[in-house]
């Protein structure tokens, strides 16, 4: 089945986006590792949409008619190839050669303004589109098989380093340390561009 990694960032409030981003990442993981089948594509879409459903199931019982949900981003990693899947504006990169890719499609107002030739500035961008949780069926994009080279990097994250942090920025930093440095700095750059923001007023 390959290696997996997965990213969730969850909403709903603090306690109810925490929940739904575990499970989430649970049941994925479950669901991806126990599918019979060896197509990743196959196997990562449908268990992605598994975890959509159990989440669906919980939320709706907890709280009738109030759902939590999060994004997922996940990645597969089998025999030197790259499979990607998304739900929502998480997002996986590959950095190549120094050149950073992204391979995940946001699934935000912004991201769809901006395939439409809007723009991004518009009111409501930072809605979703797609999340997972949100409704009882869900459409998961997945992308791949990519060929990977030795040094190649796999960067998942949540829009809270992709909103302060532009793409150049996260390549510089990703392609000149360690993995672990490179995910330490990332964050800190991250933190000291939100403080710079709210210093400046900025929302």
């Amino acid at each position: 089945k390959g290696s997996l990694f997965l990213l969730a960032d969850g909403m709903g409030g603090h306690k109810s986006g925490e929940l739904a981003s575990r499970q989430a990442v649970d049941r994925v993981i479950r669901a991806y590792m126990e599918d019979g089948q060896r197509d990743v594509a196959s196997s990562l879409r449908r268990a992605v949409q598994a975890a959509n459903t159990a989440l669906y199931d919980s939320s709706g019982r907890q709280s009738p008619g109030q759902y939590s949900g999060t994004t997922l981003v996940a990645g597969v990693i089998r025999q030197g190839e790259l499979w990607v899947a998304n739900v929502g504006d998480s997002r996986a990169y590959l950095l190549h050669r120094g050149a950073l890719q992204q391979i995940s499609e946001d699934h935000s107002w912004a991201a769809a303004g901006a395939r439409a030739g809007l723009g991004e500035e518009l009111p409501g961008r930072h809605v979703l589109t797609r999340a997972l949780g949100a409704k009882a069926h869900v459409e998961v994009d997945v992308f791949g098989p990519l060929s990977l080279e030795a040094g190649d990097r796999l960067i998942l994250c949540s829009d809270g380093l992709t909103t302060p942090l532009t793409d150049d920025k996260i390549r510089e930093i990703a392609g000149r340390q360690s993995p672990q440095k490179a995910s330490e700095a990332l964050v800190q750059a991250t933190l000291d561009a939100k403080e710079l923001m709210r210093r400046l007023g900025a929302p």
